[in-house]
Formats: C-alpha cells, structure tokens, sequence
C-alpha cells in the first residue's frame, strides 16, 4: 500500500489460492513493514488484510464496537464503516460494495486489500511470491 493513487481508483488484485511462506507474508504501508504477526490472507481468490493495522499506518483512527462488529475509521473529513460479515461498507455515508466480505479472525477484522486503493485512494499491489 503506498501513495496516493492518480487516475482510476480501481484495484487489478489478481492472486491466486498459493499460500505464500510465512517469513514472505508482509505487509508494506507506505514503504513500512507492519506488525510482524499481522499477515496478508488469501480467501476465495481475494486478498484481505488486517483492516484496523493498515488503515492506522495510512493515518486513520479506528473503533472497534464489539456490539455490532463494526470498525470505524475516520481521517479529516471521511468515515468508514466496515462490518464483520456485510458485503458492503458505508464511506461518507453512502453505501458501497466490497469485493469481498470482511470477516474476523483471531480478534481481527479482515477486508478486502481492494477497499484500500477503491475507497482510500491510495496503490495497492500483492505479491503471490
């Protein structure tokens, strides 16, 4: 996940099923390494990351409500909402569609790495190797 992306905000994530080795499993938010223990997934053919560990890294606050499983990310002006198990979040109060829908796992909401560069703006890119 680097800079700001110009142009088509759209994602061409292609990965595929091949689970990568452990120690290559990383994830760069603006040319930084994060958390170690936090790791890329791959599901059904969509790349999720740790939402709460990237969305930090890019400057966004993030609550967690364990009541509804909702994460909220905000930065100035803009508001994300995610929810474990929803195809869709709320950015700026309108509606949008995932790739994918997040889910948690080991205490962590996962979204689709796409929800970055379509929603935040910013390149995204996975590596299967």
């Amino acid at each position: 996940i680097d800079k700001l992306s110009t142009g088509n905000a759209s994602a061409s994530v292609k990965p595929t099923t091949q689970k990568p080795a452990a120690a290559t499993n990383t994830i760069l938010v603006m040319d930084k390494k994060v958390n170690s223990t936090e790791k890329a997934l791959v599901k059904s053919g969509v790349v999720y990351i740790p939402l709460r560990i990237v969305a930090e890294g890019l400057g966004y606050k993030a609550n967690w409500s364990s009541a509804t499983s909702t994460m909220t990310l905000t930065k100035q002006s803009n508001t994300m909402l995610v929810a474990a198990g929803k195809a869709n979040a709320t950015v700026n109060k309108k509606s949008v569609k995932l790739d994918g829908t997040p889910y948690l796992s080991g205490g962590k909401l996962y979204a689709p790495m796409s929800i970055v560069n379509k929603n935040f703006g910013y390149a995204v890119s996975y590596d299967n190797k």
